[in-house]
């Protein structure tokens, strides 16, 4: 910029310049204003060091703030000669017409696509296939036809012309123009740089649909290139372009107190930059590649190139089986209705019958029968019925949805209902962090979007993986507390007693899960299109990783293997309480026989696991916990953590345990009822929610993503949180369980047992397991980048939360609860197993 004023003022006093050009003062003017402007960008980006070594009171900044202080040094350094340059060419030209400027862009452009087109043409030895090279013949020397047709209309090159050939020369270059009109759509669906690159907009999309509905026979243009019997059509493909890494000696030598070496030459390079081109349809993205090396040489090893090549639905054979399967489900459902009103019609026509003629009930057997749901919850169901159902019947009417709709909002008196909202509001509290941290890959304000972490109440949405520890406390209290009921009634040691115990679970949980897993694996590839859609869900689920490791996720093993090409990677949650469920037997049988023993066993493995998930993080200088920072440093390392730390079932024991003594607790006041005192639980109510409040927003300082060394957390600090976390935020959901349980009528508790949890309760599995694809889905088939403002987050959240539990709906009525139905009659062993669930 300095180079600018220098140059600017090289030019001479204004006087003499607005001399030069006659009196016009326009430009003179505008000279002026180039210097002003010159002048307030200096003003506005004057390098504000960080960490100054002369103040007591070191400064941090944001992530913003250091991008923008090395993309303006390197502004500074290396384009501002380019732009003086093109200033000047402006001025130079400041006498020709708009028309002879225009003129002269006309020649240059169509000198250069001549080129192109005669040099396809010569490309017949190449490595493209000829079909793609025949496309981009026909495209490039038909733009070269409707640029030269242009050209001759602007310069008037047929008025100098005799009348006969003068009609010929218009006629040809009408013809010319209007036969290639549709070049102009490729030109125009090609994606161009868009407004705020310095806010991290490096999505240059294009216009996906515009250059799918190009389509033109070749037979209209004969003239282009090597025009062929046929259509051209075209297909999207979208370029990941690593920017070079010219700049990384420039960077080094900036005077920012940066902690990591790689941050310097990364900074400016990640992430790439998507480029949306229109290519015919019969080029491949390899053919793509192998064109960008033609052209550039050795440019794909920069490049990444992805091409929307969708595969027919009615050629996948996986798909096809998923969408049978879809079918038989569907129909059964049907059936199952069908009958259910069949048999309700047939009752309420009987009942009149049999109160019209006071007759005995020995005409028709109305049996009044009991239809127990999952919960436990029963209701009164009649039916009329000459004998009992057989098991074929029993199964197609377990999928009636009139049933299992009444049964989704039956409450038993005896369920301890506050979890219902527990478990709601932890469902919605995971959906909400995932949906905005999945919007942060394709988002046009990126650096907006990092300086929002840091923000004191983002830490809301930032802390929302603590939503998991709250599932593994709600499983290992059910697990613990509906085992002791049932200890009292039958012997703990009955090997039958434990067979059933692992099967009610497996038919409990995997059939919605192999369900879901195929059709993330065969079909939901289908399911949506656009300039960002893979047919994958980045970092969560991808089509290798399906085809590799789907095996991994039917044997609840994929959160130890898989994980560099998961699929899907979200149902880590399942695995670890598979895991931590078969294990549990161990810990159960001790708190039958002693408890004591038990409590004390669980109070040390609590703190054991706590230490070493400190340990872990400390000796791999790992994050603290699944949180975002500003600092890219610590961010690097995030993945990692993931990977080998938070999935593990290690990481999340604790409130496993946590959940199985709170189960215990819950059962002995059962038998023993204890009241504390209005004073006891006003304390314990505060402690809970500073132990909550404390673990959401003590993370606040790592996430501001200090660069100064004395401002970053240091090992130590990680180590302490990772430690303490692990413990507080389990025992305060607990607490919260207790006190709920202990004060029925306190008002925490009556909105937590509120009627309109309970079928959104039964629907937590199925959402659970689900809204990772809803929220793929929206965001990765919009045709445009995502803006991240508070209100669109908010938006954003609120739609796949309403969504998701929608398809949890359909999901549920079609399978969770006709299964949950036949497991209970199938394997019910007395009446208390009918009367509790095992939720997630």
């Amino acid at each position: 910029l300095l180079r600018c004023l220098i140059d600017t003022t090289a030019v001479g006093n204004a006087t003499k310049f607005c001399e030069k050009l006659n009196g016009k003062m326009t430009s003179c003017m505008y000279l002026k204003n180039i210097r002003l402007l010159c002048i307030l960008l200096a003003a506005c980006f004057l390098p504000i060091w960080a960490c100054p070594q002369q103040q007591q009171q070191q400064q941090q900044f944001s992530f913003s703030t250091q991008i923008k202080n090395d993309q303006m040094d390197i502004f500074k350094r290396y384009y501002i000669e380019k732009m003086i340059d093109f200033g000047k060419v402006i001025f130079a030209d400041s006498y020709r017409s708009p028309v002879e400027n225009i003129m002269e862009y006309l020649r240059k452009l169509l000198e250069k696509v001549q080129y192109y087109c005669m040099e396809i043409s010569n490309w017949k030895n190449t490595t493209l296939k000829e079909p793609c090279r025949e496309d981009l013949s026909f495209m490039v020397c038909s733009f070269s036809d409707f640029l030269n047709g242009t050209a001759t209309k602007l310069a008037k090159l047929c008025d100098s012309l005799p009348d006969d050939a003068k009609v010929a020369c218009v006629e040809e270059s009408n013809q010319k123009i209007y036969s290639n009109l549709w070049v102009i759509k490729v030109v125009d669906s090609i994606g161009k740089p868009p407004a705020g690159i310095f806010q991290g907009n490096l999505l240059f999309l294009g216009s996906y649909e515009e250059c799918l509905d190009i389509s033109v026979l070749r037979s209209q243009n004969q003239n282009a290139g090597e025009a062929k019997e046929g259509t051209f059509q075209g297909k999207h493909c979208s370029i990941m372009i690593h920017l070079p890494r010219f700049h990384m000696n420039t960077i080094k030598r900036l005077p920012f107190a940066y902690s990591n070496n790689k941050l310097k030459s990364d900074s400016l390079t990640e992430p790439p930059l998507q480029w949306g081109i229109c290519m015919p349809k019969t080029c491949s993205a390899v053919d793509t590649t192998k064109l960008s090396d033609l052209i550039y040489p050795n440019a794909s090893s920069m490049i990444k190139i992805r091409c929307e090549e969708p595969q027919a639905l009615e050629d996948d054979a996986g798909s096809i089986v998923m969408v049978v399967i879809g079918c038989a489900l569907a129909f059964l459902v049907i059936v199952g209705s069908a009958m259910d009103f069949w048999y309700q019609y047939k009752s309420d026509t009987s009942k009149k019958i049999v109160k019209n003629s006071h007759s005995s009930k020995n005409n028709l057997n109305i049996v009044e029968f009991d239809m127990v749901n999952q919960d436990g919850a029963s209701h009164h169901a009649n039916a009329v019925v000459e004998e009992s159902y057989d098991w074929k019947m029993c199964v197609i009417l377990s999928f009636s949805i009139p049933r299992n709709l009444s049964e989704l909002q039956l409450i038993n008196p005896d369920h301890i209902q506050c979890i219902d909202g527990i478990r709601v509001l932890s469902v919605c509290y995971a959906i909400f962090g995932f949906s905005v941290l999945f919007a942060m890959n394709n988002i046009d304000n990126a650096l907006q979007a990092m300086d929002m972490i840091s923000k004191f109440y983002a830490q809301i949405i930032n802390s929302a993986a603590l939503a998991a520890d709250s599932f593994f406390v709600l499983s290992g209290f059910l697990v613990c507390y509906l085992f002791l009921n049932r200890a009292q009634l039958h012997n703990a040691l009955d090997p039958m007693h434990w067979v059933l115990f692992y099967i009610r679970r497996a038919i409990r949980l995997v059939p919605v899960y192999v369900v879901l897993l195929g059709f993330v694996a065969l079909l939901f590839k289908h399911v949506g299109d656009g300039p960002l859609w893979t047919g994958s869900i980045p970092s969560f689920s991808s089509q290798l990783g399906c085809e590799s490791s789907w095996w991994t996720n039917l044997l609840f093993i994929n959160n130890f293997f898989g994980q560099e090409n998961p699929c899907m990677g979200w149902a880590w949650f399942l695995a670890v309480e598979v895991q931590l469920y078969i294990l549990s037997p161990l810990l159960l049988l001790l708190y039958h026989y002693s408890p004591r023993v038990a409590l004390a066993a669980t109070s040390l493995l609590m703190i054991s696991f706590a230490v070493l998930h400190a340990v872990i993080v400390v000796l791999n200088d790992y994050p603290p916990s699944y949180v975002a920072t500003t600092n890219l440093s610590e961010l690097a390392k995030l993945d990692a953590y993931v990977k080998n730390v938070f999935v593990k079932p290690y990481s999340h024991c604790c409130s496993y345990l946590v959940g199985i003594a709170l189960g215990y607790f819950i059962y002995k006041m059962k038998n023993k009822p204890y009241k504390f005192s209005k004073r006891t639980r006003k304390v314990l109510w505060i402690v809970s929610l500073l132990f909550n409040a404390t673990t959401v927003f003590g993370i606040y300082d790592y996430a501001k993503g200090a660069v100064c060394s004395a401002m970053r957390w240091s090992s130590t600090a990680k180590g302490l949180y990772a430690c303490l976390s692990r413990l507080s935020w389990p025992i305060t959901i607990a607490m919260i369980i207790m006190l709920c349980l202990n004060s029925k009528n306190c008002f925490v508790n009556r909105w937590l047992s509120m009627r309109m949890w309970k079928p959104l309760s039964r629907l937590s599995y199925c959402a659970a397991l689900i809204h990772p694809m809803i929220t793929a889905t929206l965001l990765l088939t919009l045709r445009e980048s995502f803006h991240v403002t508070i209100c669109n987050v908010i938006y954003n959240a609120v739609s796949v939360t309403c969504i998701t539990y929608l398809v949890a709906l359909v999901v549920y009525l079609c399978l969770e609860a006709p299964l949950s139905k036949l497991r209970i009659d199938i394997l019910s062993y007395d009446n208390l197993a009918d009367s509790f669930t095992l939720k997630i």
